[in-house]
């Protein structure tokens, strides 16, 4: 969308909100944003302004954010309300995106803060869909972090491409449809969406492997593809997509990764994602990464909840020692691994290809919303690692303690 003149956005909203610069600090397909300043508290907020009549998207989002104020990771609306021929909605002015945030450490992001960060990003996804919405346009730069005590947590943020999935009478799921326009961003848009499947769930949480998979290599396969002509450019990339293999495509990642998307790419379009499932795939990517430098050779995260509230990001850490980040307590030494609870790994079954709508590969059984593996109904294969074993000092002699001690 073309970017309102600066000198026709209302300087003072609502007879609180005065427009700080008249420099945009964000501007999508439907709004520009700015930051204003409350004249009463001096204190920042943003205001995204939507010309009226341009499709009124933003009366829309609105109407989401309102139906989510409650939850965690979305940004609470200060105002809403039309003004000089522009809709107007006031929120939280939160910090830098994903894009920003990898670009400021050098398109580097460790494994351990990849997982923080998808953990966070599902658990955004399944709040929305939880509502009966899908976003339809999951990318890096609609994944915020807050600002102050909020700096470690993400926000979902932009939902003018969002659709409702479930009909308001029927409390059904949408049909199946073919036909459809490509909706969002092509570099993380899923194969049925190039196709013109109308999208689901399976989408939004493809989508967020493809940005998984973006921060572990740097690059996606099918980034770079020049062409004049723009739909050609998504077609192109389509067909890319549709020729690489899970194997190709996660070549050189945590198997976890792949794991992701044999999963996502197994789901019918209605069907519900196992997010819990998802959660602690991400989450045993990071243990096993944590694992391999510990002395111990056992990760330092003992559980999801303490990886979620301990973990911090890298650029978080110049001021903290690696104590205060790992655990709530101030003990420094390392605890002994848990032996009656050793990591979980889960057994792939063999997999056919079947004819439906994706044309790839498909598991042949109905997956389970449990917790532990949809793809694996047995108990999972406990290894130990003889490294990871503790001596026991119960009859060691006061020398020997002191000789183990040096």
């Amino acid at each position: 969308m073309e970017t309102p003149p600066a000198s026709s956005i209302p300087t003072l909203v609502n007879e609180c909100f005065k427009l700080s610069s008249k420099k945009p600090i964000g501007k999508g397909g439907f709004g520009t944003i700015f930051v204003v300043v409350d004249i009463h508290t001096m204190k920042e907020y943003a205001a995204k302004f939507e010309k009226k009549g341009k499709g009124d998207l933003l009366s829309f989002e609105h109407h989401i954010l309102n139906q989510i104020q409650s939850e965690q990771g979305f940004t609470l609306v200060q105002y809403y309300g039309e003004q000089d021929g522009f809709l107007i909605l006031v929120f939280d002015l939160l910090g830098r995106n994903l894009e920003d945030r990898f670009n400021c450490c050098c398109r580097r992001f460790s494994i351990e803060t990849i997982a923080h960060i998808g953990i966070q990003c599902l658990q955004r996804l399944e709040q929305l869909h939880s509502i009966g919405y899908l976003h339809r346009d999951v990318k890096p730069e609609n994944f915020v972090f807050g600002r102050d005590e909020k700096m470690r947590q993400i926000y979902l943020i932009d939902f003018g491409l969002s659709k409702r999935f479930v009909d308001r009478k029927t409390k059904q799921h949408i049909p199946f449809r073919t036909g459809k326009s490509l909706t969002g961003t092509p570099r993380y848009a899923t194969v049925p969406a190039h196709l013109g499947v109308e999208q689901g769930r399976r989408d939004d949480v493809e989508s967020l492997g493809y940005i998984l998979l973006y921060f572990l290599k740097g690059s996606l396969p099918w980034q770079g593809i020049r062409c004049l002509n723009a739909e050609r450019k998504y077609q192109i990339i389509g067909a890319q997509k549709m020729k690489t293999s899970v194997e190709q495509l996660c070549h050189h990642c945590p198997v976890e990764i792949s794991t992701f998307f044999t999963y996502t790419m197994s789901l019918q379009m209605s069907s519900e994602p196992n997010y819990a499932f998802l959660r602690n795939l991400l989450f045993q990517m990071a243990t096993n990464e944590s694992a391999k430098r510990s002395r111990t050779r056992r990760s330092l995260y003992q559980s999801q909840q303490q990886f979620m509230s301990c973990f911090n990001y890298e650029w978080l850490r110049d001021s903290l020692s690696s104590t205060s980040i790992l655990f709530h307590n101030s003990d420094e030494q390392e605890e002994a691994p848990n032996l009656h609870n050793p990591p979980r790994f889960f057994k792939m079954p063999t997999l056919t290809r079947t004819q439906s709508d994706r044309g790839c590969l498909r598991l042949p059984a109905k997956l389970s919303k449990e917790t532990s593996s949809p793809l694996d109904k047995g108990k999972a294969t406990p290894t130990h690692n003889p490294l990871s074993l503790t001596v026991s000092t119960a009859n060691q002699t006061p020398n020997q303690k002191r000789m183990k001690m040096m």
